[in-house]
């Protein structure tokens, strides 16, 4: 839309230039929408839920094996969310006959971020995702370090 202007010289090739200008401008608002006119959280993140309660987590290695157990599930929420190294890896959903857990198989000698939050399904709004927690490391050497609380 900023070089339109530019086009304002009536010739054949003008015409041309200001077309595909402007079927650009179309293609991007069918693939993205119009973009807020305020950048909240809202508009930017619609399946975030920011403010949310924070996952309390504490692993138990046992060899290269790292277990994740959340036992009480905050009223609304319906699972947890699981990432590692900033990637999504699995959400587990609470089925009421067991506390859910995640598990994860490390490589020593990498250094590997977790980061947890609550999830809930809804039927109308979909998949709402809650606040991450902040990251627990797991140390090439096979240390815990919590996260800051």
């Amino acid at each position: 839309m900023l070089f339109l202007p530019a086009t304002e010289v009536p010739t054949t090739l003008s015409y041309i230039i200001s077309g595909f200008l402007v079927g650009l401008f179309i293609n991007g608002v069918a693939r993205w929408g119009f973009a807020s006119v305020l950048e909240t959280q809202a508009a930017l993140f619609p399946t975030r839920s920011f403010g949310s309660p924070i996952p309390d987590f504490q692993p138990i290695l046992e060899n290269s094996t790292l277990t994740f157990t959340f036992l009480q599930l905050p009223q609304g929420w319906h699972g947890v969310e699981a990432t590692v190294n900033d990637v999504a890896e699995a959400r587990v959903f609470d089925d009421g006959s067991i506390a859910p857990s995640f598990v994860w198989t490390t490589v020593l000698g990498t250094v590997t971020y977790f980061r947890f939050a609550f999830v809930r399904y809804d039927q109308f709004r979909g998949l709402t995702i809650g606040t991450s927690s902040e990251a627990g490391i797991l140390t090439s050497e096979g240390h815990w370090i919590a996260p800051r609380a």
